[in-house]
């Protein structure tokens, strides 16, 4: 079942796991409105050869790039595997 982002009346951000065919009908658990779908965010990290970074959407709600270097991957990995 998805995940989907709902923005509120009252301006509450919160996630609900719903079927997709009720995903653009939500009522927020706090002031029970009528929510909004949102788009989603995450992040990507990746070890890639060009240098990409910034935000692909453009307005500071998409997912995110950042350029690791070799070293720098390999401590990242180091911290999650030991996390």
């Amino acid at each position: 079942m998805p995940l989907y982002d709902y923005l509120c009346e009252c301006g509450h951000k919160y996630e609900e796991l719903k079927p997709f065919k009720d995903r653009n009908h939500s009522l927020c658990f706090l002031c029970h409105s009528e929510a909004r779908l949102i788009p989603s965010t995450f992040a990507i990290i990746s070890h890639n050869p060009f240098p990409v970074s910034g935000n692909v959407a453009g307005d500071g709600e998409g997912f995110k790039t950042k350029y690791m270097g070799k070293e720098e991957y390999k401590e990242h990995k180091q911290e999650i595997y030991n996390s």
